[in-house]
């Protein structure tokens, strides 16, 4: 069966425009769970504003599928990650609080430096990159379990050729990581609209979705934007 990812940031995000105690991220991954979701996945920051220390020790607790830290590869962001021991940790660019990622990280040895670190304490690891082919080559070669194919320009891509070429790009992308046996997730920029040409490469396994659906909840529920995408993509 194919998983079903839900980040719950931009929650967080809005309780933080009140300085409010709701929504709670907490109470939103019990609803996401019990509806369908797989896992759940917030980012890391020491400095961060939205998610709060708090709320990562809770998920840690809570959370009864899976729990997944998204991260930049900075040695201080990579040791508070490590602290909440999750059950994946995914390496991304680096960001601000409010920033949207349309890209992948870029691989080097200071990446790789990380992911020995992080293999060697017994986490688990994914890299978020670009549907690059050629990179993707490369990166399937490291020890790492999955990778999150990034379709940020596929979503900023406005004719049908360019969008069809990105859509090829992804396919070889997600193909490769599939024969290397690790697990092939797409994110950044999901939606109910794009999804749909994705769902038909079969070699996608994952699929993370966070503004969109919380965006689609605010008329149906949370409860019922999560069955929906669980509908799209089974």
């Amino acid at each position: 069966m194919r998983r079903l990812c839900v980040k719950l940031d931009r929650i967080a995000g809005l309780r933080q425009l009140r300085d409010s105690l709701e929504p709670d991220p907490v109470s939103a991954a019990v609803v996401c769970e019990l509806n369908g979701a797989d896992s759940v996945s917030v980012r890391v920051r020491p400095e961060q504003s939205s998610i709060q220390p708090r709320d990562i020790r809770l998920l840690r607790q809570m959370v009864q599928t899976q729990l997944n830290l998204e991260v930049a590869n900075r040695q201080d962001y990579l040791t508070m990650a490590q602290k909440y021991q999750p059950d994946m940790i995914t390496i991304i660019p680096a960001y601000q609080e409010s920033s949207v990622i349309h890209n992948g990280i870029k691989l080097n040895r200071n990446l790789q430096e990380s992911i020995t670190e992080l293999r060697k304490a017994g986490n688990k690891i994914c890299l978020l990159l670009d549907p690059d082919p050629l990179q993707i080559r490369q990166a399937v070669k490291l020890d790492i379990q999955a990778i999150e194919i990034c379709i940020g320009n596929y979503t900023l891509l406005g004719s049908k050729d360019e969008k069809n070429k990105e859509l090829n790009n992804i396919w070889k992308s997600a193909e490769l990581v599939h024969q290397a046996k690790m697990l092939c997730a797409v994110g950044h920029g999901l939606d109910y609209q794009n999804i749909k040409s994705l769902v038909k490469i079969t070699e996608i396994r994952e699929f993370r979705i966070g503004y969109a659906l919380i965006a689609r909840a605010i008329f149906t529920g949370l409860d019922q934007a999560v069955r929906d995408l669980r509908k799209i993509i089974d």
